[in-house]
């Protein structure tokens, strides 16, 4: 096994380790024999979940060591050679020297001071119809660093699937309303790595 992966494999023991000393003191502090911070398995309560693990001011001991590994980790699928995802300079990238920002060694982020907002508001509106419409990407994450900033926005669709324009919208909107951030990255969230729906042009049907 690899420096990396063991690496990989610590930060993962640390993690687990602090969540489970956050529970305990928790269930101390207010005398019960038990935590539970939500009832319901559904897609609402694991974006609860992510928003707050990925918090770095959250008081769950954590830090930056969860979004810090987070970040990594999706900058390993974006320079994955099998996953075979497009490459750009606003991208994330590990390792390898083509498009992207990297994320290892001392180009890591620094993410001390980034925002996490769960159902954050993208507005969009339509100077031709002179008409407005709501967007909100479900996850949302930014340090907007004027020298090296990051917008991450995580759409879960653990038990759904995107809709017709909702992931294109998203971008659209994102590029154009944060295009001075350095890096901006995409991540569609599934429980087996679930590839978005492709819907034809002016189509609602399941059709890819």
């Amino acid at each position: 096994m690899s420096q990396v992966e063991n690496h990989g494999i610590t930060d993962f023991k640390e993690i687990i380790s602090r969540v489970e000393k956050f529970i305990e003191n928790k269930e101390e502090e207010f005398s019960m024999p038990d935590v539970m911070l939500r009832r319901c398995l559904n897609e609402t309560w694991f974006s609860d979940t992510l928003a707050w693990l990925l918090d770095p001011k959250t008081d769950d001991e954590l830090g930056v060591l969860f979004i810090n590994n987070f970040i990594k980790k999706v900058a390993e699928k974006r320079s994955s050679e099998a996953g075979g995802y497009k490459r750009r300079d606003a991208f994330l990238r590990f390792r390898d020297q083509k498009a992207g920002r990297s994320v290892t060694g001392d180009q890591r982020f620094s993410l001390k001071n980034a925002a996490v907002m769960r159902e954050f508001y993208l507005s969009n509106y339509d100077s031709r119809k002179r008409k407005s419409s709501a967007q909100f990407a479900d996850i949302a994450v930014f340090d907007l660093d004027p020298g090296d900033g990051i917008f991450l926005t995580i759409e879960n669709k653990l038990f759904s699937r995107n809709h017709p324009g909702q992931l294109e919208n998203y971008y659209k909107l994102i590029e154009d309303k944060f295009k001075s951030v350095k890096v901006r990255e995409y991540i569609y969230l599934t429980i087996t790595g679930e590839e978005p729906v492709f819907y034809k042009k002016n189509d609602s049907s399941d059709e890819k």
